[in-house]
């Protein structure tokens, strides 16, 4: 997937990785809800594989797997807020999307915000059929997310070891332009 170097919302700023954004990276995808929200094992607990994956999205083109992640920024000062981005799901041209805040930014409607503008992105630059998301149903406040940038609910599904079984949601590119219309 082609990563862009830079997408604009109201209040966002969506980028490319820099090396300065390593600690906030490393606090949330260390933060406990963090882990459990996205699936991640706690092997990101550890300072050496956070630098690894770190690394990775510094410089995607290194890596063999097709996934695409955009650093959150606010465009006022600049902050770093989270991250956003894509993987391609196996054996599927669907792309699985994702996301996570800092703690102190949720709430403020920013995941709404830079989501519905990923998606555009996604549908409109990359031509991509599909987009899927698998939320582990304890979040609440991600799966209105979902609810609020157009996906369906498609109920939950059981998908390699995650527990409990994620709910999937979906949106294809053709209800995308059809909540476009109006």
């Amino acid at each position: 997937m082609k990563v862009p170097y830079k997408i604009e919302t109201k209040r966002l700023v969506l980028r490319s990785f820099i090396k300065e954004d390593f600690k906030a990276f490393h606090d949330l995808v260390s933060n406990e809800e963090t882990i459990k929200s996205l699936y991640l094992k706690d092997q990101f607990k550890e300072i050496n594989k956070v630098q690894y994956l770190f690394n990775s999205l510094i410089n995607p083109y290194n890596s063999s797997e097709s996934i695409f992640v955009l650093a959150i920024t606010d465009k006022e000062n600049e902050n770093f807020l989270g991250f956003c981005g894509f993987k391609d799901l196996e054996n599927n041209s669907d792309a699985l999307t994702f996301y996570a805040l800092l703690p102190e930014y949720r709430g403020y409607g920013y995941a709404i915000e830079f989501m519905k503008k990923l998606i555009e992105y996604a549908f409109l630059r990359l031509d991509l059929p599909k987009i899927v998301a698998l939320i582990n149903p304890r979040y609440t406040k991600s799966w209105k997310v979902a609810e609020r940038i157009g996906m369906k609910y498609m109920g939950h599904v059981k998908y390699k070891n995650f527990n409990p079984d994620p709910m999937f949601f979906t949106i294809e590119k053709k209800e995308f332009e059809a909540q476009r219309a109006y």
